[in-house]
């Protein structure tokens, strides 16, 4: 009986596997797990690290039982069906599987197109392993909750999967990837593991797919087991910070505090950050705050989304402009830092919703004493309760799987979002905020470059002026930068 399976985690649009700023794939170490637990052998192939991925994965997939392959929306789709184009080639048998957020959030689009055998919807740990037993046996897949398959002459979707508490899943494998791939310099560790302690979100912000992914549900990994995995991590490798992306980490502030004194209980020693909503942060009591500190939590990410409370309404973000400002005056007043993200470009904006993005970044940035905000312009997520919305007011209409290859939230996507648009918006934010009040990153490359501390000088003394005035006609300079950077 045939016991590999491959795994392929497509490019994304946001690798920079160059210098080591690309996310562990933890869709794949997560189905990884109970396979090895099984007796299976796993290669797991990294799209974004591996240039010859094409002959890698072919190499890799004569005796195997599938291939499955992680997919988000956006370039990933692109890669991905190359190979699945390229494996049906040489491999016309062996069942190629689709998992991941898109292929859960479409399921039905995903599973329509020929080179797509199989999907996986939802958590996948135990669902794959439950294919994989069956693909090995030869046992049929109706049975097995949560996919979406075809057989000859029809497409089959079973039930949906349980949602499984993620204490019940086995640690990732880690074993799989070499982690000095994966340990970017952040600023405020320089180099950081990346690690995620729970799934799924108990709020449906319109503008978000993780209400539709996980059906509004969460769950946690226990602070033991956190602690437990982040000690023998840290022990394999060379890394002075850790950074929790999970989509939201200060759900259960008991579980905050576990952690927290998990972490200090074992001694370890390290910088750490995590990603949150304002008001959860905001109504943190002191003694959270006073252990985040001891145990080394250095920077919060927060999700700000809009300075204007009627689009914050708008996108069922349940929170206000208020409370992004009690967030960032929490956060000083206990000594720890916090940085902020902000969607520009959701339907409907008006020029004073830009204005009150603008002036809560600004706002922010003088609690905090220097500029940390990031940005993206809104594309319509599948799956999101405002894509319907998004497509009667011009968005544009995804019919076919391929057509979602463009998705990506650097750039404007849609109708109301052009070039001029985006040129305004980065004006403000990337140059005349981030010169203006530099925060430490810039800090830190200046420091290292005397050619970029020589242009620095005169750009932050004019937008340090643009700042305090609050003038900002006429951006001569932004023009001469970019024609100096080549943009021109």
């Amino acid at each position: 009986m045939k016991k590999k399976v491959v795994l392929f985690f497509p490019e994304t649009h946001l690798s920079r596997a160059e210098d080591g700023w690309c996310l562990p794939p933890f869709s794949l170490l997560a189905i990884a797990g109970p396979l090895l637990q099984e007796g299976y052998e796993v290669v797991l192939v990294d799209g974004r690290l591996v240039p010859d991925f094409l002959e890698r994965v072919q190499g890799e997939s004569a005796n195997a039982i599938c291939l499955g392959i992680s997919v988000l929306t956006g370039n990933q789709i692109r890669q991905a069906l190359e190979l699945s184009a390229a494996i049906k080639e040489r491999f016309p048998d062996l069942p190629v599987v689709w998992g991941g957020y898109h292929p859960t959030l479409l399921p039905d689009q995903t599973i329509a197109n020929p080179l797509v055998d199989v999907v996986v919807r939802g958590q996948g740990e135990l669902t794959f392993k439950r294919l994989v037993q069956a693909l090995a046996s030869g046992a049929s897949l109706r049975g097995i909750p949560g996919l979406s398959f075809k057989e000859p002459g029809r497409i089959v979707c079973n039930d949906e999967a349980p949602f499984t508490d993620v204490n019940e899943f086995p640690p990732m494998p880690f074993s799989l990837v070499d982690l000095s791939r994966h340990l970017p310099d952040l600023g405020f560790a320089r180099r950081t593991l990346s690690y995620v302690t729970s799934q799924g979100c108990p709020h449906h912000c319109e503008f978000c797919a993780e209400s539709t992914a996980y059906k509004v549900r969460w769950s946690g990994l226990a602070p033991a087991r956190v602690a437990q995995d982040l000690e023998a991590l840290l022990g394999r490798c060379e890394a002075d910070g850790v950074i929790l992306v999970d989509n939201n980490f200060f759900v259960n502030e008991e579980r905050v505090q576990g952690i927290c004194r998990e972490i200090l209980r074992r001694g370890l020693s390290f910088k750490w950050a995590a990603q949150g909503r304002a008001d959860r942060v905001a109504s943190l009591s002191d003694e959270t705050f006073a252990l985040l500190k001891q145990s080394g939590f250095t920077v919060f990410h927060v999700g700000a989304e809009s300075g204007s409370d009627a689009q914050l309404e708008q996108v069922s973000k349940r929170s206000s402009r208020q409370t992004t400002i009690d967030c960032a005056r929490a956060v000083k007043a206990h000594g720890l830092h916090i940085s902020f993200g902000f969607i520009f470009g959701f339907p409907g904006e008006t020029e004073a919703d830009i204005q009150q993005n603008f002036s809560l970044m600004e706002e922010v940035t003088d609690i905090q004493g220097s500029y940390d905000c990031i940005y993206h312009f809104y594309a319509p997520s599948p799956g999101s309760p405002m894509l319907e919305a998004s497509v009667q007011r011009g968005a544009e209409d995804h019919p076919l799987l391929e057509d979602w290859i463009g998705y990506n939230t650097s750039r404007g996507i849609t109708s109301w979002v052009d070039a001029a648009y985006i040129d305004r918006i980065r004006w403000r934010t990337d140059f005349v905020y981030a010169y203006a009040r530099p925060n430490f990153m810039l800090r830190q490359r200046l420091a290292g470059s005397p050619a970029r501390r020589l242009l620095y000088y005169p750009l932050h003394v004019i937008n340090r002026l643009r700042y305090r005035l609050k003038f900002y006609a006429f951006p001569l300079d932004w023009w001469i930068y970019r024609t100096l950077r080549g943009v021109w």
